[in-house]
This record gives C-alpha cells, structure tokens and sequence, in this order.
C-alpha cells in the first residue's frame, strides 16, 4: 500500500490547450498566455472565455512579456535603435524624482 502525495489528490489548475503557450484556467475557465521573463514564469489573463478570442490575442501579449529581452539583447549586441535605448532610459534620474502631487506643488510655485 502505498502513500498517496499532494500531486495524486489534487487536479491539475491550468489545462494545456492546442495554442502554444495558451493554458486555460479550470476553476474561472479564462485563458491565460504563458511566457519567461529574466528565468520567472509570467502568466498574463488574455480576459476571455473564448479559444479563438485567446488564440488572436496571445501572440500581441507575448510581445509584451518578451520586449524587455529583446530591448536588452540589442544593447547587448551593441545595435540598438533610438527608440529602443530610449524606452530603457528612465524618464526620472532619481527615484521618486515626481511623487503623487509633488509636480503640482512644485509648479505652482514657479512664477511666469
């Protein structure tokens, strides 16, 4: 006789489906794009119940969750574009440089 473990008496959450990288949850029944970013599983509602409506939008998604290796990867290979090294530049030097009603109260102070 054996034991059973925690695996054998649970069933699974996510059901693969015929679209690469597309699982589908069981209890909410949405689907859900799969994809890695720096070594970290991402996981990213698609917001539908529908197969066809998941399949057209996972591939848009997926873009998102790779574009910071890609952006990475062409500074890397010492080619990026304008645009690219500009969306890694930070807008503010410093963090917190422009906190909740800190521009509000600093333009109010600067007389025209």
């Amino acid at each position: 006789m054996s034991i059973p473990t925690a695996q054998e008496g649970k069933a699974r959450k996510w059901t693969k489906t015929r679209f690469q990288l597309v699982y589908r949850h069981r209890d909410s029944g949405r689907y859900y794009v799969r994809g890695f970013r720096q070594g970290k599983e991402i996981r990213k509602a698609l917001k539908t119940k529908s197969a066809e409506v998941a399949r057209a939008q996972a591939a848009d998604v997926l873009k998102q969750i790779n574009k910071p290796r890609i952006l990475s990867e062409a500074l890397l290979d010492g080619k990026p574009t304008a645009g690219q090294a500009a969306e890694l530049t930070p807008r503010y030097p410093r963090a917190g440089h422009l906190q909740d009603g800190h521009a509000q109260a600093m333009a109010a102070k600067v007389k025209f």
